[in-house]
């Protein structure tokens, strides 16, 4: 696959959020609670609600279109935010000891960096959700087939909301320390 179309990059930089930050360890706590669990709860989801409904099959594509277009926004918010911090290095509010505003600093780029990848991979989940559903709708309604779709639908959807979830703590980190 060419490199312009393969979004490899894009799940390695979250699934590196997921580190632990003091040893750079994998936090296993957080693998479990963000592809794990969805797993199990796609696959409970699936065997109570065997197929997805026409109704809930337009209310996600509507959701998830929405969502894609305020993500790619937020996208571009922080790509200037992280721009102007970069470049500028100096940091309003921040202590007045040069070393600590240094760590400071390097501190909100990293979480903001972070939440980038997050952002990213969350416009990913949706866009591949979205292409899913459309294959659940297209493609000839066989049991298996169907099941298998409704599966990973399910299963982006659930990773989805965690890593939202992830997105917001973040967000709330990065601006309870700005004011």
């Amino acid at each position: 696959m060419s490199t312009k179309f393969s979004n490899l990059q894009i799940v390695k930089d979250h699934v590196r959020t997921l580190k632990l930050y003091n040893n750079g360890g994998v936090d296993i706590i957080s693998v479990i609670i963000n592809f794990i669990l969805p797993f199990v709860f796609a696959l409970t989801f699936l065997y109570f609600h065997n197929f997805l409904i026409p109704s809930i099959i337009t209310v996600l594509i509507t959701v998830l279109s929405i969502f894609i277009s305020l993500l790619l926004n937020l996208l571009f918010l922080m790509y200037s935010i992280l721009s102007r911090r970069l470049q500028s290095g100096v940091n309003a509010g921040s202590p007045q000891n040069d070393n600590e505003r240094s760590v400071e600093n390097n501190v909100r780029i990293r979480l903001l960096k972070e939440t980038y990848y997050n952002v990213k991979f969350s416009v990913l989940l949706c866009i591949y959700a979205l292409i899913a559903i459309i294959l659940y709708v297209l493609l000839p309604k066989e049991l298996y087939l169907d099941l298998f779709l409704g599966f990973i639908v399910y299963y982006l959807l659930f990773v989805f909301i965690v890593t939202l979830l992830m997105i917001l703590k973040r967000t709330h980190t990065l601006f309870s320390r700005e004011f």
